[in-house]
């Protein structure tokens, strides 16, 4: 992520910038003093911004304000893919592996086998599989889209 904003901020300052809010939007005198120069005020600005970002907390809803502020689409069901298998990793972390109604609402139906609220989530190499996969297509997803819409330079 924080690679990304480098090369959104390379390409055109201005569209990392402007999605700074509060006090990530300013900087102290403290940190321009301790600057040698542009390319040090640069990483600073970057960290400030992408700190705003790990505070987001929910990797949906930072992948969601990532393609509102682009301005980018992403195919609904590389989208859906992709984020069902980000929360079950969540819910194995934070929830033992054990789907709550906000997943089984969303996501229940999409499995290979349906689950409802209380059912553990599928750990078989498979899902595992499939799950690697669906997240690294919504990446690349997002990448190329980024390129495209002339936030990204293409390497």
């Amino acid at each position: 992520m924080k690679g990304i904003l480098r090369e959104m901020y390379d390409h055109d300052p201005e569209k990392i910038i402007h999605k700074a809010a509060g006090k990530e939007r300013t900087l102290t005198f403290n940190e321009i003093a301790a600057s040698n120069n542009l390319a040090d005020l640069k990483i600073i600005m970057i960290d400030k911004i992408f700190r705003s970002l790990e505070n987001e907390r929910s990797t949906k809803k930072l992948v969601k304000k990532i393609i509102n502020h682009t301005g980018i689409t992403i195919d609904s069901t590389i989208l859906t893919n992709g984020l069902m298998h980000l929360e079950m990793r969540h819910l194995f972390i934070h929830n033992d592996g054990i789907a709550d109604l906000d997943f089984v609402n969303i996501y229940g139906n999409l499995l290979v086998s349906p689950i409802s609220q209380g059912d553990k989530l599928p750990r078989n190499f498979s899902q595992t599989t499939r799950g690697l996969i669906a997240v690294e297509k919504l990446a690349k997803e997002i990448d190329s889209k980024l390129i495209t819409a002339g936030h990204l330079q293409s390497r």
